[in-house]
């Protein structure tokens, strides 16, 4: 008897369990997207970057991307890449690219990536 009614709340437990982990993902799922990361930019943006800048890669796009979601986060929260304008945009990465020790090639990936997006938000 004492080994059914382990089986039993074994079971129960582990219902409970799976039922509680599946309603935390569905609950997860409908979060807000504005506060979520972006994945990755879209080809309207890399469009965007090629018409701007002819010869701007995807792989330019997403370096910037991973620099700006990941790099910049380490130090401090990233605003939203429409809230400066283009020229604002230039002298803050100026003044920060050194602190963050990027390299040319990362500062200018990062650039592309912030300025074509905000182009991209603005005019949806």
């Amino acid at each position: 008897m004492k080994k059914a009614y382990i089986i039993l709340s074994l079971g129960l437990s582990m219902t409970l369990f799976f039922h509680c982990g599946v309603k935390k993902k569905q609950a997860s799922a409908g979060k807000d997207t504005k506060s979520m990361p972006v994945t990755g930019p879209s080809m309207t943006q890399a469009e965007i970057a090629q018409k701007r800048w002819p010869g701007t890669t995807q792989a330019q796009l997403d370096n910037g991307n991973t620099i700006y979601h990941t790099d910049c986060k380490k130090c401090h929260d990233v605003p939203a890449e429409t809230k400066f304008g283009e020229e604002k945009w230039g002298q803050i990465l100026d003044a920060m690219a050194p602190k963050a020790k990027l390299t040319e090639p990362q500062k200018s990936d990062l650039k592309l990536y912030i300025l074509s997006q905000r182009e991209y938000l603005l005019n949806q």
